[in-house]
């Protein structure tokens, strides 16, 4: 079996898995805005340090504290710390257990991204490996930008133009093709 974990930068990851009938279970970063990914890195180093997660909410939005990681879905603190709770420990579940895995970024032009670099995506593979040295996993970034994007080892892209951003077929191959 296969698990997809979007890892940001937004929500439209998740319209789309919904789309192609591909959305498991919603993870810890679904439904929320992470334009940096250096955000979602804090996130798993707190994760596999074993360390807590915590929540507040400011101005209309909820954040997972200490980084810019936000929603406007979720109106109740106490909700959406236990439903948080819950999506960080099916997280941990998910990486520590024997399914394949593609983590499923989007890359946009939007004026607030930060791009990954190589060492942020290293950093992220020790992350998972600290929590499962044996995970089967792949990082896929969904490309929407006419800028140029820097090639990182260990990531495979999907490249989109207007017109192709709804081509199931693409999107499916994408997703489901290649080696673990």
């Amino acid at each position: 079996m296969t698990i997809i974990i979007p890892i940001g930068s937004c929500c439209e990851i998740s319209f789309k898995l919904e789309k192609l009938k591909s959305k498991g279970e919603t993870s810890l970063f679904e439904w929320h805005f992470s334009f940096n990914f250096k955000d979602v890195l804090e996130v798993f180093r707190k994760i596999s340090n074993g360390e807590e997660l915590t929540y507040s909410f400011k101005i209309n939005n909820s954040y997972i504290d200490t980084v810019d990681i936000y929603s406007s879905h979720y109106r109740k603190i106490d909700e959406y710390t236990a439903m948080m709770n819950r999506r960080k420990e099916r997280l941990v579940k998910e990486v520590k257990g024997d399914d394949n895995i593609v983590f499923i970024r989007q890359i946009t032009n939007h004026e607030n991204l930060i791009l990954p670099s190589q060492e942020d995506i290293d950093e992220f593979n020790s992350y998972i490996y600290k929590l499962n040295p044996n995970c089967k996993y792949k990082i896929l970034f969904v490309v929407y930008t006419k800028d140029k994007i820097p090639t990182l080892d260990g990531v495979e892209y999907l490249l989109l133009n207007a017109d192709e951003k709804d081509n199931i077929d693409l999107w499916n191959n994408f997703i489901y093709q290649g080696s673990f």
